[in-house]
């Protein structure tokens, strides 16, 4: 079932909801079918096995929706979704970590607008036009994604070191930092 959440102090509302079994119809036409589906404000789409959990992407939505009001990175909100939910100020480095890639099967959908109502409805077009199941356990961190997001994003052990909680936490922790660290320096 889709996290909805109002973005504190933003007047908007952010849904992540995860798409298990997406037949791979390539990046592009992927990404074609979801804006057409969605009639939310702004949608991204993200590589599930890269995402730790909900609150990396609801911190994103947050930082990147402040930084692209204040000082945008990129021109576009789905720019800026991805490069604060990466970390990243390069665009090909946040697509690379990321992003959606051909091999994707598994997704994390990200959409935001100003009605509760329509961000449910886009979510459920976008589930039909993928043909994907939703799934909140692909968002979660299991022991193969904690490897994968730690050696994608460079987490070093000094840097989940840093964080109380287990591995998963330190990791979810550490990506929701540099979020917020993109936008300071943004």
């Amino acid at each position: 079932m889709a996290l909805i959440v109002k973005l504190r102090g933003l007047g908007l509302y952010a849904a992540v909801m995860g798409l298990e079994g997406v037949e791979g119809k390539g990046v592009d036409e992927t990404l074609a079918a979801i804006r057409a589906a969605s009639a939310s404000r702004c949608v991204q789409a993200f590589d599930a096995d890269f995402i730790a959990g909900p609150e990396h992407l609801i911190c994103a939505a947050t930082n990147a929706v402040r930084g692209f009001k204040a000082k945008p990175i990129s021109r576009a909100l789905e720019t800026e979704l991805l490069l604060y939910a990466s970390g990243q100020r390069q665009i090909d480095s946040a697509i690379r970590i990321v992003g959606l890639k051909p091999s994707s099967r598994n997704l994390a959908i990200l959409a935001i607008d100003e009605d509760k109502g329509r961000l449910l409805e886009s979510l459920g077009a976008i589930s039909r036009a993928l043909g994907g199941r939703e799934s909140d356990s692909i968002l979660s961190i299991s022991s193969q994604k904690l490897e994968r997001i730690v050696e994608a994003f460079g987490i070093s052990r000094e840097e989940m070191g840093g964080f109380i909680g287990g591995a998963p936490e330190a990791v979810r922790k550490a990506l929701i930092e540099r979020s917020a660290l993109l936008a300071i320096r943004a």
